[in-house]
This record gives structure tokens, C-alpha cells and sequence, in this order.
């Protein structure tokens, strides 16, 4: 989804189009950074273009009629500005202390995954789309990372053993478990987390 795609998105005509190609699964984004529903979690930002419309509720209902199950899409990895002021807590960190900015748009921070920002933040938008929408299963895109792990100098991250050597590696698993158990069992319908390795 794009910020743009709630103004001019043929919601029923993009449904005809999954369901003509065969398609019995459909991601669908309700947060790529910004909500493409009318979520009251706070810090959670409304693309300019929603302007009250539950578009992700549409895109939901729409591949639902046609018998398709749903995957509901996050990226909860990166943040905005007014987030990182109401909690700077949240934010990687290089070695200077300074926040690790998204190289492709600088007003972007990328969140830490040892933070609060996984207990309660994205449980917490988790816990609004379950209440809300019938979705099959989330998942998480950008999170956990794959590849080199990541390299945060927080107040936590320094308290752990350095990135690259084997107990860090211990700890990184260690927290991805616990974040991706205490997010599978969150009230109401469970669901499972997809990790973005799958």
C-alpha cells in the first residue's frame, strides 16, 4: 500500500483482480509506518490520504467475500519523529548515542527490539485489528531482522554482549521468542506472528 492508495484505490476491482489470478491469500497492510485504518493507538499515524476511511477494513471485507483469507501486514521496525519524542526509549542507537535514522528518509527512526516498543506498542495495535477484523494471521515485516543482526547502543543494548559473538546471538533469539510468544497470545482470537523469514 501506498499513503496516496485510500484517495484513488478501486478496493473492489483490486479484489476482482486477486481473486481472477487465483489468489486464496492476500496480504494486506494496515501499518507500513502510517495506519490505513482509523487506529486510536496513540502515536500510531494516519496517513494524510485516510481522512477517516477504514480502508484496510475494506481491503479485509472485499477479499473476504470472495473466500480469501487475510494476512495483516506491519513493519514494525520504524517509527516517526513524534514517537521518538514521546519515547526515546525506543530508538537504536549508534555507538555515539545518536538515533539510527532510515537512510531513505531521514524522518524515520528504527526501532529497537529489546525496547517496549514490542511489549507494548505493536501489541497493542495487534490487540485493535484482532478486536476489529477478522484476519487469518500477521505478519511482521522487517522484524525480526535476517542477515547481520542489528547494532544498537541504547541504554539496554549496551548492557548486552557485543553484536557479533555468540551470546549476543543467545540473547537476540531469546528475545525474539519471548516477543513472538507474548504476541501469539494476545486476547481474544489467537493468531500467529509470522516472522519475515517465512
Amino acid at each position: 500500500m501506498t499513503e496516496h492508495d485510500p484517495a484513488v484505490m478501486n478496493i473492489e476491482e483490486w479484489a476482482d483482480y486477486w481473486h481472477s489470478a487465483g489468489a486464496d491469500i492476500v496480504f494486506v497492510s494496515l501499518t507500513g509506518i502510517l495506519a490505513f485504518y482509523p487506529s486510536k493507538v496513540k502515536l500510531h499515524r494516519h496517513g494524510k490520504f485516510l481522512n477517516g476511511r477504514d480502508f484496510f477494513g475494506e481491503c479485509v471485507a472485499a477479499a473476504k467475500k470472495r473466500g480469501m483469507r487475510v494476512v495483516a501486514r506491519m513493519s514494525p521496525d520504524l517509527n516517526w519523529g513524534d514517537a521518538l519524542e514521546a519515547h526515546p526509549e525506543w530508538a537504536m542507537r549508534d555507538a555515539g548515542g545518536s538515533v539510527l535514522l532510515r537512510e531513505e528518509d531521514r524522518r524515520l527512526f528504527h526501532t529497537c527490539m529489546f525496547t517496549s516498543y514490542m511489549d507494548d506498542y505493536i501489541p497493542a495495535i495487534m490487540r485493535e485489528i484482532n478486536s476489529r477484523y477478522d484476519v487469518d494471521c500477521f505478519y511482521t515485516n522487517g522484524w525480526p531482522p535476517i542477515g547481520d543482526l542489528p547494532k544498537c547502543h541504547c541504554a539496554l543494548c549496551t548492557k548486552f554482549p557485543p553484536p557479533n559473538t555468540a551470546a549476543y546471538w543467545q540473547i537476540f533469539n531469546d528475545r525474539v521468542l519471548e516477543a513472538t510468544d507474548s504476541l501469539s497470545c494476545l486476547p481474544g482470537k489467537l493468531l500467529p506472528v509470522m516472522p519475515s523469514t517465512c
